[in-house]
């Protein structure tokens, strides 16, 4: 085992030289991880003896989780990598695996809040649940609808979720219009 320097928060040293040492260093080096496996060439298909002994490296990749337990799937969501987002659903990615920060987004919410909204749609086919709320109580669509998202939250209505549901924030009509975007408040009503 590797030991941690004092004032790392328990981090090992090759953690910490990976990542810098910060959320976002943490944030870069799972989002590394994910293009980097899916940008190389598919290896051959295995033998079929071979097919589920392998298949169970690779789930705990996919499930894999950074200190904040965001997981490749929030962060090719995050980036809004449509590709990278299917392989990983495709290799059984938890599709509504929410991060353990204080916020607890889901990777509909974060691809909502980027404004990804093939992404959003993507996730909404593989079963992620429209109207999940993150630790605070807030939807995706409401998260979409305080960046002005119109597309993320099209793609939101049409995946099944709920126009008037009352968050701590309000509605997402009422979101979208205190943040002056009249249009998307006019759709959201």
């Amino acid at each position: 085992r590797v030991r941690s320097r004092k004032g790392s928060g328990g981090r090992s040293p090759e953690f910490l030289r990976r990542t810098g040492g910060t959320r976002r260093g943490t944030a870069r080096l799972n989002f590394l991880c994910v293009c980097v496996c899916f940008r190389a060439a598919p290896p051959p298909p295995p033998p079929p003896a071979a097919a589920a002994a392998a298949a169970r490296p690779l789930l705990f990749a996919v499930q894999a989780e950074t200190t904040t337990g965001a997981t490749p799937l929030y962060a090719a969501s995050w980036q809004g990598h449509e590709a990278c987002v299917a392989a990983l659903l495709a290799a059984g990615a938890s599709v509504d695996q929410a991060q353990t920060n204080d916020w607890g987004f889901a990777p509909l919410a974060i691809a909502a809040q980027q404004g990804h909204a093939t992404v959003v749609g993507r996730l909404l086919a593989a079963g992620a649940a429209p109207d999940r709320k993150d630790k605070k109580g807030v939807t995706a669509l409401v998260i979409a609808a305080h960046g002005g998202h119109e597309a993320a939250a099209a793609a939101l209505l049409a995946g099944g979720a709920t126009k008037g549901l009352r968050t701590p924030a309000g509605t997402a009509a009422e979101v979208a219009a205190k943040n002056g975007y009249a249009g998307l408040a006019a759709l959201l009503r």
